[in-house]
């Protein structure tokens, strides 16, 4: 008897053999590990500042740029972004990832104290990685 002719004369039993090898397939596939894939950690630093009552303009202005041009300078940086709201500036610096994370909250935290801690000494500073 071919399979089509089978299939057609037991619809109830050709779709409980379909259910049963999709959940083997789900089985299988929840069981596989990743071996061949090393853990990556991709080194980013978030610069976030508080300066209450604020507009999202001036923040901009007198904290989010002079806090940008400090991980600029750093070296192995991928890309800087920044976002400023009222009262809050976000400044979030991505490296590269063979770049020493240990070595980066250092390196920026002294660019920060040099030239850009004149300007934002009202705010409240905080950084992360």
């Amino acid at each position: 008897m071919p399979l089509s002719t089978v299939s057609v004369s037991r619809p109830i039993t050709t779709l409980m053999f379909y259910i049963g090898v999709v959940l083997l397939g789900i089985l299988a596939f929840t069981n596989l590990s990743v071996d061949f894939l090393p853990p990556i950690k991709i080194p980013k630093l978030t610069v976030q500042t508080s300066y209450p009552n604020t507009s999202p303009e001036e923040i901009e202005n007198s904290v989010t740029k002079p806090i940008e041009s400090a991980p600029e300078t750093v070296v192995g940086v991928r890309r800087v972004s920044s976002i400023s709201r009222e009262g809050q500036s976000v400044v979030a610096a991505e490296f590269y990832s063979g770049t020493n994370s240990n070595l980066i909250p250092l390196e920026v935290g002294e660019k920060l104290d040099h030239g850009v801690q004149h300007s934002i000494r009202l705010c409240r500073l905080s950084l992360t990685i």
